[in-house]
């Protein structure tokens, strides 16, 4: 009997997603606007973490994302079904890593935009963004490898005065590398539904989240 071994890339299945789902959709501008007013910078519960070098990469070139079929979470202790996060894979590639998923040792920012109608076309307004230095990113990391390789497995929440329940949102990941050079994905079009319980699904409620301090930025 031969063995046939397989070796599936990231980016092949990224291009299956985009064939069936529509998934993949080009970036219009390099920062798609504006920063948002509303910054999270997540902060370790766990104190000072030491990442081993020999875990991380430094030359990412490519970030990849995942997103399932029902991506939402619910954060709230009412016992509601009220929408305020999401959950997603990331998957970042090293220029040695033949298509396989590594762990960087640069900053992970997860931008999300509001998707309005214009009297020009579509109009992206940013309405969060999520900071993850790599102390907070490390607690992020996949345990075990996929056929994708290693990942991050992100659980996200937006704050009670960001209005994008019912509303077409983008989200938009950006990869920082300790050089300074900035590594961008393609946006994921998702529409928030009204509660959990839309299309007959159910929602994770109340996952562990870690904790954060606001930034607010000045209008402007």
């Amino acid at each position: 009997m031969v063995k046939v071994q397989r070796n599936i890339s990231i980016s092949a299945v990224l291009m299956f997603c985009a064939l069936i789902s529509g998934c993949m959709h080009p970036i219009v501008a390099e920062d798609w606007g504006a920063p948002p007013k509303n910054e999270t910078v997540l902060t370790s519960d766990l104190g000072p973490v030491t990442i081993p070098d020999e875990d991380a990469v430094s030359d990412i070139v490519r970030v990849n994302k995942i997103f399932g079929q029902f991506p939402w979470l619910s954060f709230n202790s009412d016992g509601s079904d009220r929408i305020n996060g999401f959950k997603c894979s990331i998957y970042l590639e090293g220029s040695q890593s033949n298509s396989k998923g590594v762990f960087g040792n640069g900053t992970i920012v997860v931008t999300m935009f509001r998707l309005d109608t214009g009297p020009n076309g579509e109009v992206a307004t940013p309405v969060f963004e999520w900071m993850l230095p790599p102390d907070v990113a490390y607690q992020f990391r996949a345990k075990e490898p996929t056929l994708l390789g290693w990942g991050y497995g992100l659980r996200l929440k937006w704050d009670d005065n960001v209005k994008v329940v019912g509303s077409k949102i983008a989200i938009l990941i950006k990869y920082v590398r300790d050089d300074g050079s900035v590594v961008r994905s393609s946006r994921k079009v998702l529409r928030v539904p009204m509660t959990g319980d839309a299309w007959g699904h159910r929602i994770t409620k109340r996952p562990r989240a870690i904790s954060h301090r606001r930034l607010q930025r000045n209008p402007g």
